[in-house]
């Protein structure tokens, strides 16, 4: 009997998740119709103020990826199966690993559900903004508001400052390519928002 009713709420939960997950679906594909915006990379296009954008956008700490090669090690074992032993050689390593670590900065998330018809296994394609370009009419508007001292070139929201690389452009030029992606990562640090800085952001594209 408690095995039974254990199935039942798993199902139920299972449920939950499943029609939970299809609904947010639905609503970031309908704000997305709606809206009058493109997502182009990492460069958002904006023709009005919505409070969807609170819907398609999201904030995250931003973490700064590591990369390395795993030392290749040669291992010689044997084992012991139903009586019979076997020996061998084998290797492990060899491999690129990847470390992320956690910073005080934080990213801007766009995100665009794939398709037109929406299931639980639909995709949700996800953009880590640098700048917001703006309509003119939006552009005049951001300059009488609290993120005027985010504009660059008129019109255009820089989420993501620009930041000096000359450091991991000559590891790369020099062939040390997975040093000079970890190198570049950190340079980058410097240059993203702050958790206050998204929220500003993102409060004035909603209208508030």
């Amino acid at each position: 009997m408690e095995f039974l009713i254990a199935i039942v709420l798993f199902g139920v939960m299972l449920a939950f998740i499943i029609f939970g997950n299809i609904r947010m679906k639905k609503e970031i594909k309908a704000a997305e119709t709606t809206l009058k915006c493109k997502c182009k990379g990492t460069t958002l296009y904006i023709d009005e103020q919505s409070e969807l954008f609170s819907i398609v956008l999201t904030i995250r700490e931003h973490k700064v990826s590591e990369y390395k090669k795993d030392p290749l090690e040669v291992h010689i074992g044997s084992a012991t199966v139903g009586g019979i032993t076997t020996g061998g050689v084998y290797t492990t390593g060899g491999g690129i690993a990847q470390t992320d670590h956690r910073s005080d900065k934080f990213e801007l998330i766009y995100k665009h559900v794939q398709g037109n018809e929406i299931q639980f296994a639909t995709d949700i394609s996800e953009y880590a903004i640098e700048e917001i370009v703006l309509s003119d009419e939006l552009a005049k508007k951001a300059k009488n508001s609290k993120i005027k001292e985010y504009l660059i070139n008129g019109n255009t929201i820089e989420v993501v400052k620009s930041v000096d690389t000359t450091l991991s452009t000559k590891l790369y030029a020099a062939g040390h390519n997975l040093n000079a992606i970890s190198v570049y990562n950190w340079e980058k640090l410097a240059g993203y928002p702050t958790k206050v800085k998204c929220e500003k952001i993102l409060n004035w594209l909603c209208g508030k």
